[in-house]
């Protein structure tokens, strides 16, 4: 329920929250994804992007996932987030 993978109905069932990536909220991504990279190391994206869709439940990195990482990443870069040089990033501050 916290990473929004499940969501609990009014009856106290349980559903799917979020059925696809892009579904996410990108400043909650931009928020995961600072979550999940320690602060000091460098990262390639494609790494990052895994460990982002794994955080919320995804298995698989689909084309769909890394279209929206991409907007992901250049919103952190844009807002001094995360540092990158070529495929590498880092997370600032």
């Amino acid at each position: 329920i916290r990473r929004q993978i499940v969501e609990r109905t009014s009856e106290g069932y349980l559903r799917v929250a979020t059925a696809t990536f892009a579904d996410y909220d990108h400043g909650e991504l931009v928020d995961t994804l600072r979550s999940v990279l320690l602060p000091g190391r460098q990262y390639d994206r494609e790494q990052a992007i895994d460990l982002v869709a794994r955080h919320h439940g995804f298995v698989r990195v689909t084309e769909s996932v890394v279209e929206v990482m991409k907007s992901v990443f250049n919103s952190a870069i844009r807002r001094g987030l995360l540092g990158y040089e070529g495929r590498t990033i880092w997370r600032e501050g």
